[in-house]
């Protein structure tokens, strides 16, 4: 994705996030794991990028964390916002703990209330989401 892509796809968050907020919604959720957009930042196998927004945990956490950032700017300060994001991807060279550590501190500082973890990828292990191992 390009930058101005990317700036585009944050605003679609941020406009999905104010809406939700109009709607009358409590609170939101980031969806940040099981192999989604915001997930394939964050997972090592599938970010491959060679820009700020890869490379290292604190690189492949940074544009999720801008995502949460830029929510909290459009919702204020006592709106919840939630993220879920995965601890562990379930297959080699996917996410593990150390990498979701780094993320769940990037997320919280850019203005998430309430982390949500989970695991798994949607297309490579739906079964790891359920139950942990994969049959």
């Amino acid at each position: 994705m390009t930058a101005e892509e990317l700036e585009e796809v944050k605003g679609h968050f941020v406009q999905a996030a104010r809406l939700a907020k109009e709607a009358g919604f409590d609170a939101i959720e980031v969806h940040c794991g099981h192999g989604y957009l915001l997930s394939q930042f964050i997972s090592p196998l599938t970010n491959k990028r060679a820009d700020q927004y890869g490379g290292s945990p604190a690189g492949r956490a940074r544009y999720p964390a801008e995502v949460v950032q830029a929510i909290r700017a459009a919702v204020g300060p006592e709106y919840p916002i939630l993220v879920k994001f995965n601890m562990h991807d379930g297959f080699p060279g996917g996410l593990e703990l150390q990498g979701a550590l780094e993320a769940a501190r990037a997320l919280a500082a850019a203005g998430a209330d309430a982390l949500v973890p989970s695991c798994g990828v949607i297309t490579l292990n739906g079964f790891f989401m359920l139950r942990g191992a994969v049959p």
